[in-house]
């Protein structure tokens, strides 16, 4: 959500980030510039304006409903079934405003067994295979956190989409992106050895592909 936000903040969107009463938890989270403020809050958060409401509370749910009769797009991150509990769902909101573009961003998705699990990138990246693959021997951790940036990529292409969308019809949709689910088509090539012949794919034959590739030239780099 804040990646894919900030891009469209690049765009050129007007985007306006909702925090709780006490402000995003991350203003806490790593290193400190030369004023003391925070470093990641800043860099994913340039450009954008911030609000901050209680959502539990009818006041807080009024303002964003105030702010939602004059948005085109709405980005939210909460677990399964919170915007729900909260009155603020798709099918609720579609009927104030046909026109809105909702984009929730979940770790697995509004179904299966998954659905309401707490996860970080390395949950994704083990679920989906990809640190077993990368890993020299045993599965390896890594970053940037491939996961998170690839979900708030599609977020974005899809929002797009979406607006492009709109512009024919003029109607707003759901969108719904699993972290989790945008590792798997960067694994396109896999999965399609994967369906044809049942080959589960291995870290060391991979590296040992990549090694041949190199010293055979074919490969830019």
């Amino acid at each position: 959500g804040p990646f894919a936000s900030l891009m469209l903040a690049d765009m050129g969107a007007e985007v306006l980030k909702v925090e709780p009463p006490h402000g995003d938890g991350m203003q806490a989270l790593g290193p400190r510039d030369a004023e003391g403020r925070p470093i990641f809050y800043g860099a994913l958060n340039a450009s954008k304006s911030v609000l901050r409401l209680d959502l539990k509370t009818d006041s807080g749910r009024a303002a964003l409903l105030d702010h939602i009769d004059r948005t085109d797009v709405l980005i939210e991150g909460f677990r399964p079934g919170v915007m729900q509990r909260l009155g603020l769902d798709y099918d609720t909101l579609k009927n104030r405003r046909p026109e809105l573009i909702y984009c929730s961003i979940s770790g697995y998705g509004p179904t299966g067994p998954l659905a309401n699990a707490a996860a970080h990138d390395g949950n994704y990246l083990a679920t989906c295979g990809t640190m077993d693959r990368n890993g020299a021997g045993m599965p390896a951790f890594f970053d940037p956190p491939v996961a998170d940036m690839s979900g708030a990529l599609f977020a974005a292409i899809a929002i797009l989409g979406a607006l492009h969308g709109r512009h024919n019809s003029g109607r707003g949709v759901s969108i719904d992106i699993g972290l989790a689910d945008a590792l798997m088509p960067l694994q396109l090539m896999q999965i399609a050895e994967w369906a044809a012949n049942g080959t589960v794919p291995q870290g060391a034959v991979i590296l040992s592909q990549w090694r041949r590739c190199l010293l055979s030239g074919l490969c830019n780099g």
